[in-house]
């Protein structure tokens, strides 16, 4: 995945590219928007280049390709993802997007962590350690 985040556009692929040539089981495809990496999928790649777009890419940066993608709203898996914001009316919205702001992710219990044999191991702190106010949770 790293090395896919290192050249984005040689990896992408279109919805229509995915029904020939899938993206292995372990990968995501995420649209930086808003603030926020929200779940796309890349639909076809435009004509225009980040030149065409006003302010969108400095004279040092490399011109990079635009997409018209779809992202879809985050459904939330656990209390953790709070910060998740979308700023959409619907559940799903295109727009075009730079290469720039696509990313590839580690698919559900697929990054290094989850591997079979990963070094895991209780760490016992003492109780008393604690503030009485953190040991509420009884």
């Amino acid at each position: 995945i790293n090395e896919m985040n290192k050249d984005v556009e040689k990896y992408i692929r279109t919805v229509e590219d995915l029904e020939t040539d899938p993206y292995p089981v372990d990968v995501r495809v995420a649209c930086f928007v808003q603030g926020f990496h929200h779940p796309c999928q890349i639909l076809s790649e435009t004509s225009r280049t980040e030149a065409d777009v006003p302010g969108s890419s400095p004279l040092n940066e490399p011109r990079r390709s635009v997409y018209g993608v779809r992202l879809e709203k985050l459904e939330r898996d656990s209390q953790w993802e709070v910060q998740y914001r979308w700023p959409f009316p619907t559940t799903s919205h295109e727009t075009a997007l730079s290469s720039k702001y696509i990313r590839f992710f580690p698919g559900l219990y697929s990054s290094d962590q989850h591997l079979p044999g990963t070094f895991r191991q209780q760490i016992g702190v003492p109780d008393h350690i604690w503030p009485k106010q953190w040991n509420n949770l009884k």
